[in-house]
């Protein structure tokens, strides 16, 4: 499995309280409820804007329930932590385990097949938990494999410029914020600690989960919604790329009230795709994705070279 790579997949969960089920409260979930709306390479000073937008690839939600009650991975297991395995955190959850998604965990289409990172097969989601904020700031997750563990950056996602349902500044997280900006911005190169645990390179797809009130939805996106500008799965040693976009849950946190509520929590996953992945034709994209298509091609001659 690979690590984190660029925007790569991630997803945003949002929960409201007591037990997960649709209630008149909470709206359906939108795609545009959460966007991508530029792009660059890490330590770039330079961002790509995207026109239009890229709205997020799928979206569970909104429901009403509390994120208290959803199981984290298993802390105290002798071997691992946090990789990933078949019904190890709710995000791994078969369909027939969980209330919210009748697929083999969260996201997973017949496009995406499952993984085999347990050595039982391809049975495993591969959605790994890298961390959460409640108000205190992004506080990360870490995965072990057996002696090797890793933490994963407080700084690879943030919340910045949110306002509350009357358009006016607010605190993003655990006041009355209705919207905002983010940004997903992994380290540059893959920290050595992942190659064993998780195989090399960052996730290729992100999940968010917003709660607010007594609801959440989750968002989530994938590196082949970026194809069009010329970029794929990353390899190890390849550049990395930080995303950047806007947040709006006014229309669909609702709280019991009618009334937009703020956000009370976000929590950041990542996964690794191991679906089949086509770079288009350099016809197809602007010129900005020909160059970045073009670096990632040379980089690619060149570690096979160095091989």
């Amino acid at each position: 499995m690979k690590a984190l790579s660029g925007i790569a997949g991630f997803i945003c969960l949002l929960s409201f309280g007591s037990i997960a089920s649709p209630m008149a409260g909470p709206k359906a979930c939108d795609l545009w409820d959460m966007q991508v709306t530029k792009v660059r390479a890490v330590g770039s000073d330079s961002w790509l804007e995207l026109t239009p937008e890229v709205s997020a690839l799928s979206c569970i939600g909104a429901f009403t329930g509390n994120n208290s009650s959803f199981h984290n991975p298993v802390k105290n297991h002798p071997d691992y932590y946090n990789l990933g395995f078949k019904n190890d955190g709710w995000m791994n959850y078969y369909g027939n385990q969980s209330p919210y998604w009748d697929t083999d965990g969260a996201f997973i289409t017949s496009n995406d097949m499952l993984q085999d990172l347990q050595g039982l097969g391809p049975i495993d989601p591969g959605w790994v938990q890298m961390g959460k904020d409640d108000g205190q700031g992004f506080v990360p997750d870490s995965s072990r494999k057996g002696d090797k563990s890793y933490t994963y950056e407080q700084t690879v996602f943030s919340m910045s410029d949110c306002k509350d349902k009357n358009g006016l500044a607010e605190t993003c997280v655990g006041g009355d914020a209705v919207s905002g900006n983010w940004l997903f911005s992994p380290p540059a190169v893959s920290p050595e600690e992942l190659f064993d645990i998780l195989g090399g390179t960052f996730f290729d797809q992100m999940a968010v989960v917003f709660k607010s009130s007594t609801a959440f939805a989750i968002y989530t996106f994938s590196i082949t919604q970026f194809a069009d500008i010329g970029l794929g799965p990353i390899l190890p040693g390849e550049q990395k790329f930080e995303f950047a976009g806007t947040w709006d849950m006014s229309d669909t946190l609702i709280n019991k009230g009618g009334q937009a509520a703020g956000l009370s929590n976000y929590t950041l996953y990542g996964r690794d795709p191991t679906g089949s992945f086509v770079v288009p034709a350099p016809a197809t994209i602007g010129l900005i994705g020909v160059s970045l298509l073009l670096m990632r091609l040379f980089r690619r001659k060149n570690l096979h070279l160095s091989n």
